[in-house]
């Protein structure tokens, strides 16, 4: 089940309360302040079920999913890597960082492999704030040093942060990618030697993907928020296939 078609199913519930309270009370000479009062309190209990509940979907569907796939589940990814003193813009972005739901594996070339729900907060204050949801995958590879580099959709909601040391690189010869990426690194030169003709042409076939890299870590995540709202354990798993076989085309290229 879709998170979406959930909160639709609580607003049809609403709608049928209200309509019953209506029917109820519709000749009581209260019936203004009787309906308003009843209104507000489905809408809090309303609230309260989606937020809980939708997270207990998700949970429950993503524990199933890591005990047929023989992977490690953890809620509130405390087996994950402390992320905000790395090389990864990303996750010094913003504040209220949280990260939940994290399944971890190894990938055939003794990769680590982590993928987690993360939420960071923008904004001065906590009322007045935007919220980001993103489903990620980051594979550590001990032996591997890849560049650093930083490659987003133009379409990105939350564009990468100002990076003093990071430069915007123009790849000729290739209109699509630039067309549909931004591209910047410190090192231009490394970064080049990284983005071969074979790994540009599968980011023109497979738009939309968020790379991020620096030495033994590659960070993925895709410009949409549909698997951080998805239940469907055999959804994840297929954006989990396509992170792998995005992970595959891109390190394969480097040896």
């Amino acid at each position: 089940m879709n998170i979406n078609i959930f909160r639709i199913v609580l607003v049809l519930i609403y709608i049928a309360i209200m309509i019953l309270v209506f029917q109820k009370y519709q000749h009581d000479e209260n019936i203004k302040d009787i309906t308003v009062f009843n209104m507000l309190i489905c809408a809090v209990v309303m609230a309260l079920i989606d937020k809980y509940g939708a997270a207990y979907l998700r949970e429950t569907a993503l524990k199933k999913l890591a005990f047929t796939a023989g992977m490690v589940f953890d809620t509130d990814a405390k087996l994950l890597p402390r992320l905000e003193d790395g090389d990864l813009e990303f996750f010094y972005r913003g504040h209220s960082r949280k990260y939940s739901n994290l399944l971890t594996s190894s990938d055939a070339g003794g990769a680590a492999v982590y993928t987690f729900d993360y939420l960071y907060k923008t904004g001065v204050t906590d009322r007045r704030h935007n919220s980001h949801y993103h489903t990620l995958a980051l594979f550590e590879f001990p032996q591997a040093i890849f560049p650093r580099f930083i490659l987003s959709p133009k379409s990105l909601r939350d564009s990468p942060g100002e990076m003093p040391d990071f430069q915007d690189i123009w790849i000729d010869g290739y209109p699509a990618f630039s067309k549909e990426y931004t591209l910047c690194a410190p090192d231009m030169a490394s970064a080049l030697t990284f983005f071969t003709p074979e790994v540009i042409k599968y980011f023109e076939q497979n738009p939309r993907w968020c790379v991020q890299a620096a030495y033994q870590r590659i960070m993925v995540f895709k410009d949409t928020h549909s698997i951080y709202a998805e239940v469907s354990t055999g959804k994840y798993q297929n954006w989990m296939n396509e992170v792998r076989n995005l992970i595959n085309v891109i390190t394969m290229k480097q040896g």
